[in-house]
């Protein structure tokens, strides 16, 4: 019996036993390796067994993880990883809608409803890895003092920026552009974040 075959065997034996798991065929996340994943509870004392022969059996040719912590992209069907993992963890996705994401390798076919997403809303913001999106559509970094000056917002002295702020003073003073938040760096206690602009068409 092929390794498939296992796989499949091991999906429909949870499937009967009202075992709830994930199967994607890759991973598009940065520093994971792109191979086929298995997301599922493991903490039931059989999903436990099943995970340790799973690794045993699969070797490196199958991830295995936690399904709260991913979900498919849109697009291609491969895992994303939607909740972090460490302090300085940035999303590795972005949304088009309220309810479909797009990953680094799928991004650039849904550029028109992603930009429409997030223009324009202080409470949305995209991640480094989304950079040459902005670049692309025609936004250019904005700072009212310097340019392409970084906010910081956060719990130490002087890390008080505010999206909601920064957005009312874009509106007052350069009517006529879109503006769209990045998040350019996370910590445990703060975030560094810029704005990017647009004149509307």
């Amino acid at each position: 019996m092929t390794k498939d075959n296992v796989l499949s065997k091991l999906l429909e034996w949870a499937d009967r036993h009202n075992h709830f798991v994930d199967y994607y065929l890759g991973v598009s996340e940065q520093g994971y390796t792109d191979k086929p994943m298995l997301c599922a509870d493991w903490n039931p004392p059989a999903m436990q067994k099943i995970s340790e022969w799973a690794r045993g059996y699969f070797k490196d040719e199958v991830e295995l993880d936690w399904s709260d912590e991913w979900m498919a992209c849109s697009e291609c069907g491969k895992a994303i990883r939607t909740s972090p993992d460490c302090y300085s963890w940035l999303p590795s996705y972005l949304w088009t809608s309220e309810c479909s994401i797009a990953c680094v390798e799928c991004f650039e076919s849904c550029q028109e409803d992603i930009i429409e997403y997030y223009r324009n809303d202080a409470q949305r913001a995209i991640t480094p890895a989304f950079y040459p999106l902005l670049e692309k559509c025609g936004f250019v970094c904005y700072s009212p003092d310097e340019y392409c000056a970084t906010f910081e917002t956060g719990f130490h002295p002087g890390q008080n920026d505010d999206p909601r702020s920064v957005a009312k003073d874009i509106e007052a003073e350069l009517p006529g552009y879109d503006y769209i938040f990045k998040v350019d760096s996370a910590g445990q206690f703060d975030l560094h974040w810029s704005v990017f602009l647009r004149k509307e068409d």
